[in-house]
């Protein structure tokens, strides 16, 4: 499932590190505009090497610097991929341990996040419907029997690598209006206007099954008989 395809992509890149790794804590909010157009906004927190020899881990981390430096920093180089035209990348502290903020807008929410499907091996589709006042976003993925077959495939990309983390990283955010029904979300906030994808265990999940997640928004005012959050399902 999601999850063990998380844990797989991320030893991939440790493999992919020389010496010691560069170790991360991030958050990616997806801001979801009621027309459907999405801005991807990465915040990359504790960044430092864990290199025990001080001279090779000054070097990982002047390189990690560098790649900043010259628009080659990994997170910035995902959300290109993913269709942006330009990525604001922002170095907001410049000592150790490093943060860094990246956001890209990519368009439809619909053709950015089924490219980020397709190209990191997912099997699934995304569906967007829009109407006056409101939208639906679906996205499906599975089975779950596909899964592992496409992950031993080697079909994953590894330049989308920066933009895999656990779902509970991942943050959708209706820049107007609220969430009036979710399914495989838990919506947070007294405006009903954030949603965070929640994880199922390997035991919750068959070799067939496929998983769903939904939501669906409105761009009018909360009402009052609105106030208690959907309930995901």
């Amino acid at each position: 499932m999601l999850k063990r395809f998380s844990v797989s992509i991320l030893v991939l890149t440790l493999l992919l590190v020389s010496g010691g790794c560069r170790l991360s804590r991030s958050q990616h909010t997806l801001v979801l505009s009621p027309d459907g157009w999405l801005t991807w906004t990465v915040i990359e927190q504790e960044i430092r090497s864990d290199d025990a020899d001080l001279p090779a881990r000054g070097e990982e981390e002047a390189r990690y610097l560098d790649e900043i430096a010259a628009g080659e920093h990994p997170v910035a180089l995902a959300l290109e991929a993913l269709g942006a035209h330009f990525v604001d990348t922002r170095l907001l502290r410049s000592s150790r341990p490093y943060v860094v903020w990246s956001s890209a807008d990519l368009g439809p929410v619909d053709g950015a996040l089924e490219q980020f499907l397709a190209r990191t091996g997912l099997p699934g589709a995304v569906r967007l419907e829009k109407w006056s006042g409101g939208g639906r976003l679906v996205i499906t993925i599975g089975p779950q029997s596909e899964l592992e077959s496409d992950g031993e495939s080697g079909s994953e990309d590894t330049v989308l690598m920066a933009l895999v983390d656990d779902l509970e990283r991942y943050r959708l955010v209706l820049s107007e209006g609220h969430f009036v029904d979710a399914v495989g979300f838990r919506i947070e906030e007294s405006d009903h206007a954030v949603a965070v994808p929640l994880e199922r265990s390997d035991e919750e999940i068959g070799p067939d099954d496929t998983l769903v997640f939904a939501l669906t928004w409105s761009s009018e005012p909360l009402s009052r008989s609105e106030d208690s959050p959907p309930s995901a399902r």
